[in-house]
């Protein structure tokens, strides 16, 4: 019987057809179809990355090593999702590496470890990998899309008939902005590495909707292993492509192999996603020290196809980068991050144990339900497309640098010959992550609520002759009020400077603040609040402004920082 063939269609209400219509062309579902070939490769290339040049004595020290910390963790943080066989795993391995006859030779012992270090990549490669099925994309596109738009549209008319009369559609509320189509183009002619801030769980689901709203295939994206708790969301996030991040794990093989597999995956044309923050956003401010270890795979991979190119002809396969920033009202666990931030910064008292939001089903139900119905919008916000050096790129592909054509080629030259240079490519990698930092802060798409969060925790600062949060819990309720008309006086001031930095191009704006204050401030107070039981901005009864939750307020106000915004209240 002949396999299914699935056609991706226009997402309802968009006007960017598919790329790449058929699913099973895509590179994504090409890895998959001979997963095989693809595990045997990160395999090979990961045991020789670890093994050459390296003496039996450095590989029996590895080994030991990778042995402890994996049995620690086992003891120490051990999960749902975790194989039952773990430990009888690891004892096995050391055993085989300790119980060595008389007369054994140092190569003798070498290959042994070799043996050893080729079965723990092995596990790590087929656990972090996943698969692609087409059906289960298919249904779950579809599914998201109806059900979302569904309820947008009972919400929106009142009526449950509206379920089936789809007027209104996803981005309405969602919303996308940048030159979408000059990373179409790109995608045709390359392959794109999508980094995006990271605030929420749900940004992988929103994520995915985009892409496939702008017609692209699917991307490749890392998903951590915890959230593979949950069946419903490990059974799709399993076949939808997502490989499995464990961040437990530091040993320099798992960490190796995960590198290798990205690298591997993205020479092959998959287009990929990674959260260059690593983990969402536990303050509420948008991301500047970026994790840049699996960014290192991507010059990798770029190095391989110029040198691919180099030997066999042809163009090279270019990468492009592009960042993205995220921008939302409110955020599902901003109560149980907040807290997780002032855990680690040696306040203790102040934080209690909470469990994450995100671990509810209800809850997660509940904050799609409000989102839809409050009419919170959420912005999806492209940075423009470069290469991997920070270079302009044009839709053809094309690097430029000041107007000057750029052939990236001479960024692996080493003395006209193009090699691995690790040294350079980790200040390459550096760079890249300092100029994502700063494109996140310039494409942010400031919201009522982000502003007016951080001008009422700005303000309440100065009332109160502090710079210290955790102060703050010393004031009496009836101390944290702000006079509304001083608020407004200050909010439009604040208003002038970020019309400013929008001209300068240093962030953009969202509609809402280009009207008169008084709008924005019952914006911003209405959308930061929608979602929490205690608010973080609320009106008092003589229509002054306070706070519900301190730590809610500290962590919308927080997503202003880097634009040095205080020095003007």
């Amino acid at each position: 019987m002949a396999e299914e063939e699935f056609i991706e269609d226009k997402a309802e209400g968009t006007n960017y057809d598919p790329i790449m219509p058929r699913i099973r062309n895509w590179p994504i579902a090409k890895i998959y179809q001979n997963k095989e070939d693809f595990v045997n490769e990160v395999i090979e290339r990961t045991v020789q990355k670890l093994t050459i040049g390296n003496s039996a004595e450095k590989l029996e020290d590895e080994i030991a090593r990778t042995y402890y910390s994996e049995t620690q963790r086992i003891k120490r943080q051990p999960w749902k999702v975790d194989k039952p066989d773990e430990a009888d795993f690891w004892n096995s391995l050391r055993k085989d590496t300790t119980d060595f006859g008389a007369n054994v030779t140092l190569e003798q012992k070498k290959q042994k470890y070799r043996e050893v270090i080729e079965i723990i990549v092995r596990r790590y490669t087929e656990e972090i990998s996943a698969t692609f099925e087409p059906g289960a994309y298919h249904f779950a596109k579809r599914f998201l899309s109806f059900g979302f738009a569904s309820l947008l549209n009972a919400f929106q008319a009142k009526n449950i008939k509206a379920i089936w009369d789809h007027r209104i559609y996803i981005q309405d509320r969602i919303k996308l902005e940048g030159d979408i189509e000059k990373i179409r183009s790109l995608a045709k002619k390359g392959t794109v590495i999508l980094l995006p801030t990271h605030f929420s769980n749900l940004d992988s689901i929103l994520l995915g909707w985009s892409i496939h709203a702008m017609g692209l295939p699917a991307f490749m994206y890392g998903a951590g292993l915890n959230l593979y708790n949950s069946k419903l969301f490990g059974y799709f996030m399993n076949r939808l492509g997502a490989y499995k991040v464990d961040r437990r794990k530091k040993n320099p093989f798992y960490l190796e192999t995960l590198k290798t597999f990205s690298t591997v995956s993205i020479e092959r044309g998959c287009h990929t996603l990674f959260f260059p923050g690593g983990t969402r956003s536990r303050s509420g401010a948008i991301e500047d020290q970026l994790k840049l270890g699996l960014l290192g795979s991507v010059f990798d991979a770029q190095r391989n196809n110029v040198l691919k190119a180099n030997t066999e002809g042809g163009e090279t396969e270019k990468i492009f980068v592009v960042p993205l920033t995220m921008s939302y009202h409110f955020v599902l666990e901003a109560k149980s991050l907040i807290r997780q931030y002032l855990k680690h910064s040696d306040k203790e008292k102040y934080y209690f144990n909470r469990k994450d939001e995100f671990s509810s089903k209800s809850k997660i139900l509940s904050f799609i339900l409000q989102l839809i119905r409050k009419k919170s919008d959420i912005y999806l916000s492209y940075g423009d497309p470069m290469d991997l050096f920070g270079n302009e790129v044009d839709e053809h592909g094309n690097s430029f640098n000041n107007g000057k054509e750029v052939d990236i080629r001479q960024y692996f030259l080493s003395d006209g010959v193009i090699k691995k240079d690790s040294q350079r490519e980790n200040v390459y990698t550096r760079d890249l992550g300092e100029i994502v930092a700063k494109r996140f802060l310039k494409h942010n798409i400031v919201l009522s609520s982000h502003i007016v969060s951080f001008l009422a925790y700005q303000m309440l600062l100065k009332q109160l002759k502090t710079d210290d949060f955790y102060t703050l819990f010393d004031f009496d309720k009836n101390e944290l009020v702000l006079d509304r008309a001083e608020f407004l006086q200050k909010l439009e001031e604040l208003l002038q400077v970020l019309i400013t930095k929008s001209n300068n191009k240093e962030l953009e704006l969202s509609p809402i603040l280009f009207d008169n204050a008084e709008e924005i401030l019952k914006d911003g107070v209405k959308n930061v609040g929608i979602f929490h039981n205690n608010k973080p901005l609320v009106f008092t009864k003589e229509g002054n402004i306070t706070s519900n939750d301190l730590e809610l307020l500290y962590y919308y106000h927080n997503r202003m920082l880097g634009y040095e915004l205080d020095q003007h209240i």
